[in-house]
């Protein structure tokens, strides 16, 4: 937390391609509307099992969605993960200024339909759709050999950032992304980043700069990990988060057999991970899990059905975090079910390398940890953009109305971003 005025974040002041994290909380989680920051020279990696060791530092988390090769050749084990250590500084989100243009306030892109009129996102018959597609398609073949329940696929929407086309009164006024100096891009992205924080305040919103993936801004609606501690009790958080639909349909009308099947695989993945916990010696651990849902919860343009489960354990409990992170993550609200037989067919049949996407992030301050999954994410530079989106398929699904959906979940990135852009003499390219 800050400790004085000083520690006041200064949007014109942003770290540029230094390794840094960014965030603000949920509001809807009692958090007050705070930015927070932490920049250090190197993000660490340590294994999961030191975690509970050095609890009393500040950090954040960063896990990619699995193992990754890093820079220099060096290869991630699945239970390590990164750590920005250093104090948390802050800044009330009231006392933010940012430079408004009139475009940032009008309503855009309203439907996918509207987006992929307008060039924003592949239409149905593009190569992108078919390949997609075709995975899904290949994916219920798999779930109907019965080795599979679920199977999440995923795909990676790429852009080319360039000027806008010059209108009457722009001739003279085009921008050249490449003579534009790193801190006026550093500004571009605060600005989406703010946007983001704007729109949102349910999300988890954060943007991070790491050496080995670049810088990625994320509007998650979904919790991996919270833990709290109360005197001697540590109490924890997990969601079940799967099913989606468009946020237009009422709260109140009832969801498809498809939606809550989904749901239902991911709440059980999560118990049964729960349940399976032991200690060193091999002692289960007991957990009792209270359950509460599911319900809707809307993300944007699109709502999903949300489970809350919740534990407490006492301060001194064998089981520790680091252990209840390897067991959640990635969820099958990610990856799939049976976990390590959908990530293997992930893995033949994505076809791409999710990176950050679908991994973990956020804070740790000593006396609370918060991890989310990191999804509606995207990554970003001075040439190109990259959106990461996808859906649960179960033996139900339909891969024109599964592409559908991944098209709805683009649009919470999307539009604050084709604003913003716009706003600063802008525009993205498909490629």
């Amino acid at each position: 937390m800050p400790t004085s005025p000083s520690d006041i974040i200064s949007p014109q002041k942003m770290v540029v391609e230094v390794p840094f994290a960014r965030w603000r909380t949920p509001i809807t989680e009692g958090l007050p509307d705070i930015i927070f920051q932490v920049t250090a020279p190197t993000w660490e990696v340590i294994d999961l099992k030191d975690l509970d060791e050095r609890a009393t530092e500040p950090k954040f988390l960063l896990s990619p969605f699995n193992a990754q090769v890093l820079e220099g050749g060096s290869q991630m084990a699945s239970t390590t993960i990164f750590q920005l250590n250093g104090p948390f500084l802050a800044q009330e989100v009231n006392v933010i200024t940012l430079a408004e243009d009139t475009e940032l306030s009008k309503p855009s892109l309203p439907s996918p339909q509207v987006a992929q009129y307008l060039g924003l996102l592949p239409d149905d018959n593009a190569d992108a759709a078919i390949r997609y597609q075709s995975l899904v398609k290949e994916a219920i073949t798999a779930i109907g050999s019965g080795h599979y329940s679920k199977i999440v696929c995923s795909h990676r929407i790429d852009y080319r950032i360039g000027p806008k086309a010059p209108s009457d009164k722009q001739n003279d006024q085009e921008v050249d992304r490449h003579s534009m100096p790193l801190a006026d891009w550093d500004l571009v992205w605060q600005q989406v980043f703010l946007k983001l924080e704007r729109l949102y305040p349910s999300a988890f919103v954060s943007m991070v700069w790491h050496p080995d993936f670049g810088r990625w801004i994320t509007a998650t609606p979904e919790v991996l990990l919270r833990q709290t501690t109360e005197g001697i009790t540590h109490h924890f958080t997990t969601v079940s988060l799967a099913g989606t639909r468009p946020a237009s349909i009422p709260p109140a009308d009832p969801w498809g057999t498809k939606e809550l099947g989904e749901q239902a695989h991911v709440t059980d993945f999560i118990k049964h991970r729960l349940a399976d916990l032991h200690d060193a010696k091999g002692r289960p651990a007991n957990i009792e899990v209270n359950i509460d849902g599911p319900f809707s919860h809307q993300a944007g343009p699109v709502s999903h059905l949300q489970t809350v489960l919740t534990w407490s354990v006492p301060k001194d409990s064998p089981v520790k975090v680091g252990q209840i992170l390897t067991a959640l993550h990635p969820t099958s609200a990610t990856s799939g079910s049976p976990k390590e037989e959908a990530l293997e067919f992930l893995s033949r049949n994505e076809g791409y390398n999710r990176e950050l996407y679908a991994g973990y992030l956020g804070p740790s301050d000593g006396q609370q940890l918060r991890t989310y999954v990191n999804l509606r994410t995207m990554k970003v530079n001075q040439d190109t953009v990259s959106l990461y989106v996808g859906a649960g398929i179960t033996i139900g699904s339909d891969p024109a109305s599964e592409w559908a959906e991944t098209l709805n979940k683009a649009l919470t990135l999307l539009r604050p971003l084709v604003q913003t852009l716009s706003a600063n003499g802008l525009e993205l390219k498909l490629i």
